[in-house]
């Protein structure tokens, strides 16, 4: 799937803490979607506690400025992510808000 079918089919799609499908997500639960089916990385399951607790358990996260296919952390708190989305082609930016 490229990055343009995955924004088709994630428009409109309503939030849903702790969920990660085509049906609903919330703004985590979009970027393990996105990682899985655009980049076919698997991050592993949405944590049901908070994103902070997810992104901790993945290795390998580096800064790379806003190239497409990148995590954009929007929001923190206490020095953990609280709202994340994805950078796409053009500046854009997709995210679940709830």
């Amino acid at each position: 799937m490229n990055p343009a079918e995955f924004v088709g089919a994630m428009i409109g799609k309503p939030w849903v803490r702790w969920r990660s499908d085509f049906a609903a997500c919330d703004c985590y639960g979009l970027v393990v979607l996105f990682y899985r089916e655009v980049l076919g990385m698997d991050l592993g399951s949405v944590p049901q506690t908070d994103i902070a607790t997810g992104f901790a358990g993945i290795e390998g996260w580096r800064e790379c400025g806003t190239e497409a296919g990148a995590t954009a952390f929007m929001a923190w708190a206490n020095g953990a992510p609280t709202h994340c989305g994805i950078v796409l082609p053009g500046s854009m930016l997709l995210h679940a808000e709830g």
